[in-house]
């Protein structure tokens, strides 16, 4: 009987220890936090750099934001700046000293002026945020991205159960913060939920965001030929400018420190 209340005590102590340190992690990640990096993957399992974000490690790239997170509630506001320097990178080249020329080999060696296209460029960028406003006085290009979700936790406070809104429309510049606003672009409001794995060290924050999707369809968005439809097999889709869809994984990781 002593071993048997023994045991009991030891499984009663470890189990409010436990409740403990999940208490305490879910109040550390309670409050405002300032935006330190984002890495993007194109496997699940987070080891595979994905191409499409390359983009933001050229030099002229710089993204600052904050985070905020209340009992329910996570908020996120990014900012993304890009100068002439990275519009001439994103081209193969170098930007010369005068700050406007740009050296491009996809230009065939032929130099041009970065001012007479800079905020063509910077109004067509778009990705999940708002699209590109260009400060010709400073020479940058920003982008805002925010996002609203309320959420709750695991019981070890390990992940993270968001749900959140988000526009689903046919244009690529339809990015929207409210139901208004995309019904405004003719879009539509859909309710999707998302859970994030969540890891903690000391004033370190980490955000780890996985997906795998379904695919086999074709995807008609950018096609114009009225005869495509989400049936048709690969050849067909492509053969009237359609994108099939495959299917796939991604995997996103946000790191935060304690504001």
């Amino acid at each position: 009987m002593i071993k048997y209340f023994l045991l009991f005590l030891f499984i009663v102590h470890w189990s409010c220890e436990e409740s403990e340190d999940s208490n305490q992690q879910n109040d550390a990640i309670i409050g405002s936090w300032n935006f330190v990096s984002e890495n993007g993957f194109s496997d699940y399992e987070c080891t595979e750099p994905n191409d499409d974000d390359d983009g933001l490690n050229l030099p002229g790239a710089s993204i600052n934001g904050t985070c905020s997170i209340s009992e329910n509630e996570i908020s996120q506001s990014i900012t993304y700046e890009v100068t002439k320097e990275w519009m001439c990178a994103m081209m193969g080249g170098t930007l010369l000293e005068d700050g406007n020329t740009c050296e491009s080999y996809y230009y065939y060696g032929y130099s041009i002026n970065v001012d007479d296209y800079a905020e063509e460029i910077c109004n067509d960028l778009s990705s999940g945020a708002s699209n590109g406003t260009w400060n010709a006085s400073t020479g940058t290009c920003s982008m805002e991205q925010n996002d609203f979700s309320t959420y709750t936790l695991n019981s070890n406070a390990t992940l993270m159960y968001l749900i959140r809104g988000e526009c689903d429309c046919v244009s690529d510049d339809c990015y929207s913060e409210s139901e208004a606003e995309c019904n405004s672009f003719g879009g539509e409001w859909v309710i999707e939920n998302d859970t994030l794995e969540i890891l903690m060290n000391n004033e370190s924050l980490t955000l780890i965001d996985k997906d795998r999707w379904d695919g086999g369809f074709c995807d008609c968005e950018e096609s114009n030929d009225s005869n495509c439809d989400s049936n048709l097999n690969e050849s067909e889709c492509e053969s009237i400018d359609g994108y099939y869809d495959e299917g796939g994984e991604d995997c996103h990781i946000t790191v935060y420190t304690k504001n």
